[in-house]
């Protein structure tokens, strides 16, 4: 009795498509034991996929609290608290549905179109997160200068910082909604001024970020209205953290990746 109890337990847990209890143990001993077999195999196949149920649930991306206490440490000039919470904020919203995303390319049992649909949202979510991340890390409420090291980097592209500047204010006047992204590719040794449109229109493969600066109108609307994208961008110049920028010089120098701050 006890013995059927268990069984009829496990076999309604496990799926009404099997044989009954009683039907399993009036079985001769032989097939018993078989149909036994079964009912332990099947028992561990629901179990590895309640386990990757659990699994593909688990969030990959978790908000980075360091950057916001960094930069809403002290008043920064040139954008409000209230500015940066809102992009806090957004940001977060990024990670949310960067997860929610991934989840569901990760479940099977989701329609294949419907998950061939969303993933090409995956590049925009996933880059929204990074670009933001890469964006607070190079930015400081502090005063920074660029070192000797900074300026001797940048001279056999631009010659002067002031060139520099000169090309990130040409390329952050680009009609749409970016990034201005300072890319340095190792293979040859060169450094570009580029767009990404959105988050991922536009990234050049392969090369290392050293500098990021958000151009969408929620980086600046509040503080400067909908057409204040050129005196953002000014101030967004005089908070650089130009060490930033200088441990991710020194990173691709010694033929390492720059990583978003963790």
């Amino acid at each position: 009795m006890i013995i059927f109890i268990v069984l009829s337990a496990a076999v309604a847990d496990i799926s009404p498509n099997f044989i009954d209890a009683k039907t399993i143990l009036n079985q001769p001993p032989q097939q018993f034991a078989k149909s036994m077999e079964n009912q332990h195999f099947r028992s561990k196949k629901i179990a590895k996929l309640n386990k990757h149920q659990e699994d593909i649930s688990k969030p990959d991306y978790f908000p980075n609290t360091e950057l916001k206490s960094k930069l809403l440490s002290k008043e920064m000039q040139g954008m409000s608290k209230e500015l940066l919470e809102d992009h806090f904020q957004l940001y977060d919203g990024y990670i949310t549905n960067a997860n929610k995303l991934l989840a569901t390319l990760r479940n099977f049992s989701t329609e294949k179109e419907y998950r061939t649909d969303r993933r090409r949202r995956l590049a925009f979510e996933v880059n929204g997160i990074l670009m933001h991340e890469l964006y607070f890390e190079n930015l400081t409420p502090e005063e920074t200068q660029p070192s000797e090291n900074v300026k001797d980097f940048f001279l056999n592209r631009f010659g002067t910082i002031d060139n520099l500047f000169e090309d990130l204010r040409e390329v952050g006047s680009t009609r749409g909604v970016g990034w201005v992204a300072v890319m340095h590719d190792t293979t040859t040794n060169n450094t570009y001024i580029n767009w990404v449109e959105e988050h991922q229109l536009g990234m050049l493969v392969n090369m290392e970020p050293l500098l990021v600066l958000d151009c969408w109108e929620h980086a600046f609307i509040k503080d400067y209205g909908a057409s204040g994208r050129p005196s953002f961008f000014e101030a967004s110049l005089k908070r650089i953290d130009w060490n930033v920028v200088e441990k991710r010089i020194n990173a691709v120098k010694n033929g390492m990746s720059v990583t978003r701050s963790s």
